[in-house]
């Protein structure tokens, strides 16, 4: 027979324990499956006194601490499932703590999304370590032996979740008003962020967005609503080799319709913004960019943890490789020297557009439109010799192709193919605009080139 006890503890109450760790709060409420009669095998995870947790519910100012794990919320309400035990994949354990004879040690137990094996001795000091800050918590627990699965969480908030990272990890913060967690037969993890907005922080990097979903089985991450989200830079810097470009200031997207992100590509679609900074040594490029759809593809797909897989074997030298956008792409740049004087103004109107982040290469596809600003004491064509240096000028150029164009912004060099033409005039202010179509007769400083390719190369560095 099967009897049930409860207990209530009201004012500032303690339950602490060597192996899992302690709560406190101001008000517990504690029922006990009551095995003290039934000697069936069923009963074997019960105390010493025949009790089984079922249920532990609290009240007030709640703070839970394990190992690794750190909690603060207003109320709880856990939940004890004691299922058949077998020898499918663990979700997240809650996994005791050995016995310890430190008496100045804190009790404890800890958080782990991977089995504990007997020979990782170093897995706590390499073990992901969470801060919990919320108002309601409500979890169900299976019980596995001397173990604890987490199988069912949400949150109530505001709510915070950080992660204090190991030596090999970055940390991760989530922020949002309801956190809900599922996990699989197989203990694949599915979770749903809701907020306004729902936050995933890491670094300096970051999504945001009403709700963010994370599945572990496909190894995904996506939002169907508008949103944004900003790349981290050591995802943009670390690249290997040496280049000219670095990313002064973190890639930040926008969207209307959704995006996708399945561990190698974020796919961004409807109504998208782009804005970033580059420095080179001629100076820092201001970004922004107007599209419909965009890819941005890294070097190797990162895995993210799993309860087959080690937190210190997950990727962290993938690297921004690709940036693709697709279906009338707008691309603004402003160039500014190392004193903070603008020196050029560029615009590009294509149907597609892809940078190759490592290779420093733009190639744009055709039929597509050009329009570059920019001050110059050598106007386009002029002999590059001293004669013909003069007072730097303002001046403008169209450039139209029907194939494609390659920018090499390593060498500041730019090929046109297929129909092309470009047309130059002097400017008076950076507010001016021209239209090759209004000439009727070229005025001193204007030109107009057509042929079947066109190479444009910088030669303001090349002495006299």
């Amino acid at each position: 027979m099967t009897g049930e006890q409860w207990i209530e503890l009201l004012g500032k109450t303690l339950i602490e324990s060597s192996r899992y760790g302690f709560i406190t709060s101001d008000r517990l409420q504690l029922w006990m499956n009551d095995f003290s009669t039934d000697s069936s095998p069923s009963t074997s995870t019960a105390g010493p006194l025949g009790l089984q947790p079922k249920r532990l519910t609290t009240a007030g100012a709640t703070s839970i601490a394990f190992q690794n794990t750190r909690a603060n919320i207003g109320t709880m309400d856990l939940s004890f499932l004691y299922p058949a035990f077998d020898s499918s994949p663990d979700a997240l354990e809650l996994v005791p703590q050995e016995a310890t004879t430190d008496t100045n040690a804190q009790p404890s137990g800890w958080l782990s999304s991977t089995t504990t094996r007997p020979d990782s001795a170093n897995d706590q000091s390499r073990s992901e370590a969470y801060e919990i800050l919320g108002q309601d918590l409500k979890a169900t627990v299976a019980v596995l032996g001397q173990r604890m699965r987490l199988d069912e969480l949400t949150i109530g908030g505001p709510l915070s979740l950080k992660s204090a990272s190991p030596e090999t990890r970055t940390p991760v913060e989530v922020r949002g008003q309801s956190l809900a967690l599922a996990t699989s037969s197989e203990g694949e993890i599915d979770l749903k962020i809701d907020g306004q907005p729902a936050q995933v922080l890491m670094a300096d990097g970051s999504f945001s967005g009403p709700s963010i979903r994370y599945n572990q089985h496909d190894n995904r991450i996506w939002m169907d609503q508008p949103g944004e989200f900003t790349l981290p830079t050591h995802r943009l810097n670390n690249i290997a080799g040496t280049g000219t470009m670095q990313w002064e200031m973190p890639l930040h997207c926008s969207w209307q319709d959704r995006m996708y992100f399945d561990g190698q590509t974020v796919r961004l679609e409807g109504g998208i913004t782009l804005t970033g900074a580059i420095r080179q040594s001629a100076g820092v490029w201001l970004l922004e960019g107007l599209c419909s759809e965009m890819d941005l593809q890294l070097s190797q797909p990162i895995r993210f943890p799993s309860s087959a897989t080690r937190p210190e074997n997950s990727v962290t030298a993938a690297h921004l490789d690709q940036i693709i956008l697709r279906q009338q792409v707008d691309l603004r740049v402003a160039q500014r020297n190392a004193a903070g004087d603008r020196v050029s103004l560029e615009r590009l109107l294509v149907p597609q557009l892809t940078i190759f982040v490592p290779q420093e290469k733009v190639v744009a596809t055709g039929p597509g439109l050009g329009i570059s600003k920019f001050m110059t004491g050598r106007p386009i064509g002029s002999l590059s010799s001293s004669r013909s240096r003069s007072l730097q000028q303002l001046q403008i150029a169209h450039l139209t192709f029907r194939d494609s164009l390659v920018d090499f912004l390593n060498r500041r060099e730019v090929v046109a193919d297929g129909s092309v033409n470009i047309t130059n005039s002097p400017i008076d202010n950076w507010d001016q605009n021209f239209d090759p179509k209004s000439i009727a007769r070229f005025s001193p400083g204007q030109m107009s080139v057509t042929s079947d390719q066109l190479k444009l190369y910088d030669t303001s560095s090349l002495s006299s």
